[in-house]
């Protein structure tokens, strides 16, 4: 019998469907990989994972320097298998996930249960980042809702929680999506906010709608 992952070569072949925290999600074989979508976009190891593949390979002297990990947004573990898997790290990752179902998904299907130095928190990110006491030398943030940025992540309070868990000297990878005027006003106020903590603010641009800030926080702040 011919697999399902050598027919999704062919046409998309879905694996599982079910109800995420944000609207449905699907588990589908296409291409030969095994990727997460919604109805409106891809969420984990799809096009997402080749933004993030990018970023990190842009990156990689820092990434690979940090000693600690702090993952806002852990869908089914895109980020977590281009750190261990493809660039061979060990450092400790803490992933801070809203989504019941992606955390099942990706210890199920994806093989985060095996992933050592991982600790997985289930809830909100925001919220979580209050009961974390540590301070993180590389942050990765990809938090959305659908294709939204969800309301307030874009705010003042949103940016010094996420810059208050870095380490000073430390970088954050931000990820953000732009498809109309609306949401490009929300990445301006984000990018305002952002370069109250940094001189160093990059952006990059990718698969049409994405925008990632790197960002190193200064030292002294």
């Amino acid at each position: 019998m011919v697999s399902a992952r050598w027919l999704s070569y062919l046409w998309p072949v879905r694996v599982a469907r079910g109800k995420g925290a944000h609207g449905p999600l699907e588990l589908t074989w296409e291409n030969g990989r095994l990727v997460v979508n919604s109805d409106q976009a891809n969420q984990s190891h799809g096009a997402l994972h080749r933004v993030w593949q990018r970023v990190l390979a842009e990156a990689e002297g820092a990434v690979r320097e940090a000693g600690s990990v702090l993952l806002l947004g852990l869908g089914t573990g895109s980020v977590v298998h281009i750190l261990r898997q493809e660039l061979g790290l060990d450092t400790p990752i803490t992933a801070l996930e809203d989504d019941p179902l992606m955390i099942q998904w990706g210890r199920e299907h994806f093989g985060l249960d095996k992933v050592e130095a991982l600790r997985v928190v289930q809830g909100d990110a925001l919220s979580g980042l209050e009961g974390l006491h540590a301070t993180y030398d590389l942050v990765v943030v990809d938090v959305f809702e659908d294709l939204d940025i969800p309301p307030g992540w874009e705010n003042g309070e949103a940016v010094n929680a996420v810059m208050q868990r870095t380490s000073p000297g430390g970088l954050v990878l931000w990820n953000t999506i732009s498809r109309n005027p609306e949401q490009a006003g929300r990445i301006a106020g984000l990018r305002g906010q952002l370069r109250t903590w940094s001189a160093e603010c990059r952006e990059m641009h990718m698969e049409r709608i994405n925008t990632v800030f790197m960002v190193r926080r200064h030292s002294g702040r």
